[in-house]
């Protein structure tokens, strides 16, 4: 189990290997409370939504051989429950399409990946934190860049790029080396 939740959470993240948000990282930043209540409700919606997908699509869709469809039924439930939440959490409609896009793309991720909903749900909470937390790195990369300056012919966009690069290596090949032998 503690594999899975590092592969999830740092190697095979949301972010490190599909790019899922990785947009939302050069936008400006929110304040600290309101970015953990949007995380919360992320990470909410995509238990929700695996859930009663990977419901609906073992009972309806699979043995109807329309698996197909499991991206429809995915945006069916995520929608209403976003919405929910968003009217729960008091956060209004001022956000942006990646604050509905990332964790909806973690949902079809791991509802593609795994049979099981406990696998599914447990790796649809990792992708979703994994996204989040990779957000929380990049601020502080950020913010950083801002309290130090790059010289005049760096941008603080590439600088952040290239700092996000070296991280997604570093991750990649931590997982790859060391975490994969079974002694």
């Amino acid at each position: 189990m503690t594999d899975l939740f590092f592969y999830h959470l740092f190697f095979s993240s949301a972010v490190v290997l599909y790019g899922i948000g990785f947009d939302r990282f050069l936008l400006k930043p929110e304040p600290p409370m309101l970015f953990m209540i949007r995380a919360l409700k992320g990470i909410i919606a995509v238990i929700c939504t695996v859930f009663f997908t990977f419901i609906i699509t073992s009972v309806f869709l699979v043995p109807h051989r329309m698996a197909e469809f499991m991206p429809v039924i995915a945006i069916v439930f995520f929608i209403p429950f976003s919405v929910l939440l968003e009217t729960v959490f008091f956060l209004g409609t001022k956000k942006t399409t990646q604050e509905f896009i990332a964790p909806f793309l973690c949902v079809l991720l791991t509802l593609s990946e795994y049979d099981s909903l406990f696998l599914s749900l447990f790796a649809g909470v990792f992708s979703a934190l994994s996204y989040y937390g990779f957000s929380i790195i990049v601020l502080v990369i950020k913010k950083r860049l801002e309290v130090v300056p790059p010289r005049k012919f760096f941008s603080v966009d590439a600088l952040l790029l290239v700092s996000v690069a070296a991280i997604t290596i570093i991750l990649l090949s931590w997982g790859t080396s060391w975490l994969g032998r079974k002694s």
